[in-house]
């Protein structure tokens, strides 16, 4: 081959390199101008990892893209750092008192403040003609127990609590708990909290903040370069995250090779039963954390109760259906909608902590109105959504055997609740 000829297939290559570059940066720029992330209302905590900016407000649209926006909330944080009301953390005595820790779908910016379950919860107790309800949303997006834990030992306790509400939502909240599945799944600056490992039956707190250089050593070239893109590119962001609208584009970036399946893995893990290791570390890893709070919980004389929230394709039929079509593999290995309720529930009853199942009476609401309970571009709930919520949870709280009394929960403690001993 003439020297010349190789110059211009050199050249013709250069070319293509830099316009497939320069395409790709511009997409990348698009991403970030149309894509809306939720970080300008949060600040890196050396305790918590992340907390809310106390006095920020402004308005969330919900949904990521100019083409899924399907409404607009106004929010705001008051002065210590909640979406809620100037609430002070001395109570009257003639007050109950109700603490919610939990996640976004409890911080609920996708809808009004007035409209979030913990609000409407209030406004039904205190309907309900069994005393004064105070109910207090801590949630904040992306806490999972091991966060609502810390939470609650450095600030919840000061609101003295009857009763502390624990919003657990298991598709997010058990990878969330565990550094070794959560900095495979959200690589980055978000991730810098402390956890928790286990130790045998211990909990050890280790301060191990962002991805340890260790496992990023061990790492193939093309998993880091994947985890890489999800903590920095916008655009692989959105590719993976929206991947499971389309079978075509799933099946495009499988062929590509560029499309993250342990991320997917990580998602779905809590619908298989025998997903084996490093899923099942995370489950007892969560456990423990919950029999960790508990502890706290009683020792500050209220009372646990854990809400298990479920997942939009556990309650709707259509993403049910969808979500097992895309990824047969899930159904081959098992996959069961029922399993993170079952596997907690019995958790919970054995330690003695009061529980709320909510999948059958929010599948049962959903089929009754045929209304969705979900956002349609989004995960988490829409007003109807609240509204069911705060109905099973209110209903639940007003029951004998959970413990109402102003000033102690202990006073009301169930049987079953004694009978556990923690």
């Amino acid at each position: 081959m003439s020297a010349p000829v190789k110059t211009s297939l050199r050249a013709r290559a250069f070319l293509l390199l830099a316009g497939t570059l320069a395409g790709l940066l511009i997409l990348e720029f698009a991403a970030r101008v149309g894509y809306h992330e939720r970080l300008f209302i949060w600040r890196l905590d050396p305790d918590l990892g992340w907390s809310f900016i106390p006095g920020s407000s402004g308005i969330f649209p919900t949904g990521s893209w100019w083409y899924d926006r399907e409404a607009e909330t106004h929010f705001t944080i008051n002065s210590k750092g909640l979406r809620e009301r100037e609430i002070d953390y001395a109570r009257a005595p003639s007050i109950r008192r109700v603490l919610v820790l939990g996640d976004s779908f409890t911080e609920a910016l996708q809808v009004e403040a007035e409209q979030a379950y913990p609000r409407q919860m209030e406004r039904l107790l205190n309907r309900s003609g069994k005393g004064r309800f105070e109910v207090i949303n801590a949630g904040v997006s992306g806490y999972s127990p091991d966060v609502e834990y810390r939470y609650f030992v450095k600030e919840g306790y000061r609101y003295a609590p009857d009763i502390v509400l624990v919003g657990l939502m298991p598709e997010t909240d058990l990878r969330e708990d565990s550094i070794e599945l959560y900095r495979r799944f959200q690589p980055g600056e978000w991730n810098r909290k402390p956890y928790f490992l286990l130790d045998g039956e211990r909990l050890v707190s280790v301060d191990r903040r962002g991805d340890p250089p260790a496992a990023r050593r061990q790492a193939g070239l093309l998993q880091s370069l994947k985890s890489g893109l999800m903590g920095r590119s916008i655009l692989y962001k959105f590719l993976v995250m929206h991947a499971h609208r389309s079978p075509p584009l799933v099946a495009a970036m499988r062929r590509l090779g560029v499309l993250n399946e342990e991320a997917l893995e990580l998602q779905y893990f809590i619908y298989l039963p025998d997903a084996g290791e490093p899923y099942e570390s995370a489950w007892r890893l969560a456990e423990a954390i919950l029999l960790r709070l508990q502890d706290e919980v009683s020792r500050r004389g209220a009372q646990l109760v854990v809400a298990i929230f479920p997942g939009k394709a556990q309650v709707q039929d259509e993403y049910g259906q969808a979500l097992k079509r895309i990824y047969p593999e899930l159904v081959a290995r098992g996959m069961d909608l029922d399993y993170p309720e079952k596997r907690l529930g019995a958790f919970l009853e054995q330690h003695g902590i009061d529980w709320v199942p909510m999948r059958a009476v929010m599948i049962a609401r959903h089929r009754a109105q045929g209304r969705p309970l979900y956002n349609r571009y989004d995960s988490h709930w829409n007003a109807d959504g609240h509204v069911a919520a705060a109905e099973i949870l209110a209903a639940h709280l007003l029951e004998p055997s959970v413990g109402t009394e102003p000033g102690g929960a202990r006073a009301g403690l169930s049987p079953r609740r004694r009978e556990g001993g923690r």
